[in-house]
């Protein structure tokens, strides 16, 4: 079970956010240098559109634990890290991503609640909306933020997608 995270927590715990689509998923296993061990991994490929925290790139990968289960994931090291996301090739998403571990693993900020899928809406407007649905996401958020009447609209709505460039626009100010 995941802890609930805000949008807050999301933008400051993230070493890295940005919106891409999904090249390539690959299953590797993964030798680790101290012990010889060998861990299941899958590795994607994103080909960016959009930075809004990190380094900007025009391609990331991004290699996480491919374990069958949680037991499995445990064996491996990964406990409390395990809670696999799926991300699909061709699909377009916004993450929010740890910064990589001493092997080079990242994970999703907030599991599920740190990925999410970009759509369009019925009036081909990008929207967004996590593994959660957007549940609790904007709890942190106050007026103090200076938010513009869409952003607050957003803030105020009921869970389910919303805008992408208003999203964006509240992580950049909960950034500042």
């Amino acid at each position: 079970m995941e802890l609930p995270v805000d949008l807050m927590q999301l933008s400051h715990e993230a070493d890295q956010v940005f919106q891409g689509v999904c090249q390539s998923k690959r299953y590797e296993n993964f030798v680790t240098p101290d012990t010889g061990e060998t861990i299941p991994v899958v590795i994607y490929t994103f080909k960016t559109k959009d930075w809004i925290k990190g380094d900007p790139k025009e391609t990331v990968e991004v290699k996480q634990l491919s374990a069958k289960s949680r037991g499995e994931a445990m064996r491996l090291g990964f406990l409390g890290l395990y809670d696999p996301i799926t991300l699909d090739v061709g699909k377009d998403y916004l993450l929010f991503l740890t910064a990589p571990s001493k092997w080079g693993f990242q994970f999703t900020v907030g599991s599920n609640q740190g990925r999410f899928k970009v759509e369009k809406d019925g009036q081909g407007k990008s929207v967004v909306i996590n593994g959660s649905g957007n549940r609790g996401l904007f709890e942190g958020i106050s007026q103090s933020k200076s938010l513009g009447k869409s952003e607050q609209a957003v803030v105020e709505a009921p869970p389910g997608p919303v805008s992408y460039d208003d999203f964006t626009s509240l992580v950049k100010k909960a950034l500042q």
